[in-house]
Parts: C-alpha cells; structure tokens; sequence
C-alpha cells in the first residue's frame, strides 16, 4: 500500500493498493519507493520481482485522492538450482527447468523502435510447468512440445497453446513459419490452466472460451472491472482456475500490441506468468521406480529416452517411448509382448544423447542412429538403432530384437577414474565426447561401436577442476586460412568456470582432432557456482558488422541464474 499525509485531517492515508487481493503471488516480503516517489518495486515469496510507476493522475483521480498507478515490466528468473537448458529445434527460444519447480521459456524481444542491426533483449515470455515436485530436466521433442522429468517418476509431455504462439510472434516479431510450426499452431489448445490442489495443466479449449462468451459477453467485456468477478460464472471458473476471462484479457492486450510502453509488444507480467502462460499437459509417461534424472528426445521427434535414479543395476535402464503412441515400443519375449529397457549400468544415468546426421550422409534419415549414455558408474554405453530410419518407423509389429528399437553394442567400463556427468556428440558424429568428475574431457570414435573389442584410445583434455557440462557446437566451421573444418566445444566446471575450445580435423582422416585450442570465457561473465548444462543455439546470429557471426551459449547454474554468452567464432 501507498500512502500520502492528509493535510486536512492531519493523518497519512492509503492512496493506492498494489498487486492483486487473492491472487498467485502469495504476498509481498518487502517494498522499496524510490527518491521521487515515482517508482515502487516489491519483492515476492517465491523470489519475484513486482514494480508499479505512478501515471499522470486524472481529473478525477486527483479528487479522490486516489493515485495512478500502472504495473510494469519487472526481471525475472529461477529462484533455485537451473540443473537444465535445452533449445527449441529451430533455435527461436530458451527452456529451463530448476529446482524452483517450475520451467520457463526465454526469447529475444523486441524493444520499440528498435532497428534490426541491434541486440534483443532475453526476457521471460512464458512459465508452461509450474509444478509441486523440484524440476531436473527437460527435452523439446518439437518447437511445440517437450518433455520434462522431475523429482517423482513420471515423466510429462507439454503442448504449446495458440495463447503462446501469438504472446511470441508478438514480442520477438519472428515468423511462426521460420519456426517452423506456423501451420501446427491452429489445432493447439486457446490457453491451460492448473485445477485446485492438481499437478496437471488442463487444456482450456476454443468450445469453453466460447460457452462463456455466449453465457454472459459483458464478463469478457469489463473482466477488469469487480462486477464481473462477482458472478457466478466468473466464480466457478476462477475456483476451477480456468480463468478463461483473464486469457480474454490477455489476447485483447496481444491485439492491442505495439501500443504498450513495455517496448512496443505486450509482455506478461509476473502475476500473468504464474497464471496466464501455463502449457497444458498432453500425456505421462510411466515406467520408471524411482526419481526421473535424465530425459533426451530424438532429432527426428520419434522417440523420447529416460532415465531415473538408480542404486541397482535393475533400476539403471533406458526407457523409450514412441511420441506417436506416448506408450514404450512393444517388444516380442517368448510370443508375449512387453516394454523392456535398455540395460548397461548399475547407477544413475547422468545424461542421455542420440547421435546428429553423420558425416558420410548429412540427412536426416542418418540422425538418431546411435542413443550415446554415460552413469554415475564411470561407465559410457553405445546403442545403435535395429531398424528404420527414425521416422515413421513405429508400426504395430512388436520388435523381434530383445531391446526393441536400440541394442547395445559397445559399453565401455571405467571409462573414467570419477562420475561421468555430461555427454555430448560432435556435429557430424564421428566422435563424442564424455565429462568427468576426473577433471577431464575424454574424446571417443564413433567406429568403436562397429569393433565391440577393439580397445578404446580416447583422446583426453585435461583441466584444472572437475568437468560438470560439455556441448558441442551443432556446426562444423570452416578455417580461415584454408578449407580445414573446426570442431567447437564448450566445457563447464565446478566453479563456474567456462571454456571455448577449438579443434582441427586430421588430415591423415582419424575421427577424433587431437590437438584443441582452449580460451576461458571472461569470469565475470560466468557463472559463481557449479555448471549443470550447457546448451549452443542451433542457429547464430547475425554481429554488428555484416560478415560477424555470433553463436549463442547457454548455460544453467546452481547459482540459479541461466546465462547465455555470445561467441564470435
């Protein structure tokens, strides 16, 4: 509350209520007024940020001592550990999954009046889980769909809804069909909504926002004003939290874009975010006994692998799931079909990597040919797909292999002296690459997989502290000397401390480079504490000079913070 003396009655007076009496924030921890009076900004329970500015006051406003106040654009972020960040296929926008129980996807917006030449702004443009378990990661199977697992052990699968689609071509003025989803987007959901004492996102339809329009318009037309939330329709939808009022109010503000002071497109607010921007959840998946610890979706969106926690080699498996049936592909044992996991280690998966298109082809029916895992048993194990090309390959026939669509065709124990805590797969996927508690990078061939005997030479990086996150760059570049081809990859540490290191391809034609450059990232543009994930943009983007090429790094931090870095290469 605001207050201002009365000078006729000799006593201090409210002159403005800020934030809403009964809504999702919870309440106000603390609120600071800046010098001229002008500004509030307040801080809530779950780590947000809220501000309010003072407008001209009306006529009557003045004379009813009442003050104008409007709410106003406010940073945002995770209030716990980001254990994960993950790119939509097409690079247009950001998720992370935190122990803050909740996932938030981040775009480039624009500001008014800005100019092409010039950089965006990242902001928060959508929080599609807010969930009752603490997140720990997530997978886009599509622009318009992901996967999430969490500290139960089920696994959910979120669709994107039209509300979102339009919030997004609106903010960062981009082209749906570029994303790839422009024809998609119209047989998606209006809007979701999360029930009272529920953990699943409901679909609010086209038929519901229409039933109540037909019920009562004047509800749509002043949903702002008290009236309208005292009646009974608007009342069992917000006890049901349907709140299809507020989302009619939402898209009337989308319209309405270009015409706000929040940088010429509306943007949600913090108490829109909790509420408004929800993704409906689309299926569950099943399986698994204990925690979810690791999720990873297919470059073709076929299929999705799992992994939870495991103390015991009977829990350590991969679960798949075919995206067309969201159920685990059948597989035939002794005339009876059953889903059975992928099984090479005896503790908890740390991360799950299908392989990109390879060298040699460079389609997309290449892609997915391997499904790469690495454990807490210092272990790595190779699946190679059985049959089909990764896309359209889940026909009603169970699989006649034991381990359905992958089998294992290489593990390689003690890979490493400590836990192997990230993965990753160069771009044409001749080798892959393995991060260790060790304080090392191990580079592996891919050729291993075809001599399951053969003993494994690895090229090692050393560095000064335990590797927690490795990613490669998702494009070979060119040298700029002559025709030679780069390799690039980011490898975080314990500390916070990020490196870019640059390798080039042998000329005697062996897979793996092994001379790498290393650069350090500068530390105040790091992280404080430990790196969880490291996530390059699919896509750069374009430097302040015409010729520059800046690839984007994203990277997610215990100390709760989500960065992402622009690297000119």
């Amino acid at each position: 509350m605001v207050w201002a003396p009365d000078r006729d009655a000799g006593v201090w007076a409210s002159v403005a209520r800020l934030g809403e009496v009964g809504g999702a924030v919870v309440g106000f921890l603390g609120a600071a007024l800046n010098p001229s009076g002008t500004s509030v900004c307040a801080h809530g329970y779950h780590g947000s940020l809220h501000s309010w500015a003072r407008q001209k006051d009306t006529q009557a406003d003045a004379g009813a001592g009442i003050a104008n106040w409007e709410p106003q654009l406010s940073p945002s972020g995770h209030f716990g550990s980001v254990q994960d960040v993950c790119w939509d296929p097409s690079g247009s926008y950001l998720l992370s999954a935190s122990l803050d129980q909740t996932t938030r996807l981040h775009a480039p917006c624009m500001r008014a009046g800005q100019q092409p030449q010039e950089r965006p702004r990242w902001l928060e443009i959508a929080r599609p889980q807010i969930h009752g378990y603490d997140m720990r990661c997530a997978a886009f199977v599509s622009g318009l769909q992901y996967v999430s697992g969490a500290d139960e052990k089920v696994v959910r699968v979120f669709q994107a809804t039209q509300q979102f689609v339009s919030l997004w071509r609106a903010a960062t003025g981009a082209n749906a069909s570029e994303a790839g989803f422009d024809d998609a987007s119209s047989a998606l959901a209006v809007g979701a909504s999360l029930p009272v004492l529920g953990l699943s996102n409901k679909a609010v339809e086209s038929t519901q926002v229409q039933a109540l329009m037909d019920a009562d318009s004047s509800i749509i037309n002043n949903s702002s004003s008290s009236d309208a939330h005292r009646t009974n329709d608007t009342y069992q939808v917000r006890q049901t939290h349907t709140d299809v009022v507020a989302a009619a109010a939402i898209a009337r503000a989308q319209r309405a874009a270009g015409q706000s002071a929040n940088g010429g497109a509306w943007l949600p607010m913090e108490e829109d975010l909790l509420r408004h921007t929800l993704w409906p959840e689309a299926d569950k998946l099943y399986g698994h006994a204990y925690e979810i610890f690791a999720v990873a979706a297919s470059h073709s969106g076929a299929w999705v692998a799992t992994a939870c926690r495991a103390t015991a080699e009977r829990f350590a498996g991969i679960r798949l799931y075919s995206t067309r049936t969201w159920q685990p592909p059948a597989v035939s044992v002794e005339g009876l079909e059953t889903a059975v996991p992928l099984a090479a280690h005896s503790l908890t998966i740390t991360r799950l990597c299908f392989s990109p298109p390879s060298a040699a082809n460079g389609s997309s029916d290449d892609s997915d040919r391997y499904l790469l895992s690495v454990s807490r048993d210092r272990s790595w194990a190779l699946y190679e797909r059985t049959r089909g090309d990764g896309e359209g390959e889940e026909d009603d026939a169970a699989y006649a292999e034991p381990t359905g669509p992958y089998r294992l065709v290489r593990r390689q124990q003690k890979a490493h002296t400590r836990i192997i805590w990230d993965a990753a797969w160069a771009p044409d996927a001749r080798f892959f690459a393995t991060a260790s508690r060790d304080k090392t990078v191990k580079l592996w061939p891919a050729s291993l997989a075809d001599e399951p005997s053969a003993p494994a030479k690895p090229v090692a990086l050393a560095f000064p502290e335990p590797v927690t996150a490795i990613d490669f760059l998702p494009a070979l570049l060119t040298g700029a000397a002559d025709d030679s081809l780069r390799y690039v990859l980011a490898a975080a540490l314990e500390s916070g401390r990020v490196f870019v290191l640059e390798g080039a391809g042998r000329s005697d034609g062996a897979a793996v480079p092994t001379v790498w450059t290393p650069s350090e990232v500068p530390r105040a543009e790091t992280h404080a504490a430990m790196v969880q994930r490291l996530a390059w943009r699919p896509r750069p983007e374009r430097g302040r000079r015409s010729s520059q090429r800046l690839w984007q790094l994203a990277s997610a931090s215990d100390d709760q913070t989500v960065r992402i870095l622009a690297v000119d290469l």
